[in-house]
């Protein structure tokens, strides 16, 4: 009966980041490679060369993460997503990130408005008062009173929203977005705050965190002054509602 022995190497990492260090893209010649890194807070386009362990970042994006980076085959492009647009760069050339216009010809009529019929929801969450309900429905955050069941639209975004949580007496909302690649908490509040949330047609939305990790089971304290979550491996976090120092 012959054996077979094994030896398991060691393995170190290149590069290690609390924030996260994503999509690496070997270069053309394999002396380094590009990447996106959240070392400043947002996912940006970086690069990193092997020999002189310089990382350097490209793109200075703050309101959306860049993702899903894509070199051309000669090494010269780089394509990106951020901002829900495809922007295309030069490393080395022209690093000023360019918004692709994408278009196309078709022999029919676009339609011009599109009804979607919504007959669940998920994650309700009831206000302070019990007069109103936040909720879920097609991925996008609504509220509705409990009497008339006018619900009112707050997001309608790409991503997916999940969890609300009313703050106290009502001022505010928390929510989790989730765009599949990061998940941050933001705030919704009203634009005329002496109407309910139910009888707005504006809302303001403020993102608090900037850490990239994903994040699930949002709730506050009963003072409302802080708010709790649970992130990457279960890993618990409190802070202010302001996001600050977690």
């Amino acid at each position: 009966m012959t054996g077979v022995q094994t030896c398991a190497l060691p393995i170190y990492p290149i590069l290690r980041h609390e924030r996260g260090c994503r999509s690496p893209i070997w270069k053309p010649d394999g002396k380094g490679f590009y990447y996106t890194g959240a070392q400043d807070g947002t996912f940006n386009l970086r690069e990193y060369d092997l020999a002189t362990g310089k990382d350097r970042r490209i793109t200075n994006f703050t309101e959306d993460h860049v993702i899903q980076p894509a070199l051309s085959r000669n090494g010269s492009t780089i394509v990106f997503r951020a901002l829900a647009n495809l922007y295309s760069i030069k490393p080395g050339a022209d690093e000023n990130p360019r918004r692709l216009d994408l278009s196309t010809k078709a022999d029919y009529e676009p339609t011009k408005e599109e009804k979607r019929t919504l007959t669940s929801a998920t994650d309700v969450a009831f206000s302070p008062d019990g007069l109103e309900i936040a909720f879920i429905a097609g991925g996008d955050l609504w509220v509705m009173d409990t009497e008339l069941r006018e619900p009112r639209q707050v997001t309608n975004t790409p991503e997916e929203e999940r969890n609300p949580v009313w703050l106290n007496n009502s001022e505010g909302l928390l929510y989790i977005r989730d765009g599949g690649h990061t998940a941050e908490i933001y705030r919704a509040d009203r634009k005329d705050k002496s109407k309910f949330w139910w009888l707005n047609d504006e809302f303001q939305h403020t993102q608090i965190t900037r850490d990239g990790e994903a994040k699930e089971s949002l709730s506050l304290s009963p003072d409302g002054k802080s708010m709790a979550y649970s992130r990457l491996r279960g890993d618990l976090y409190i802070s202010p509602i302001s996001g600050e120092n977690p």
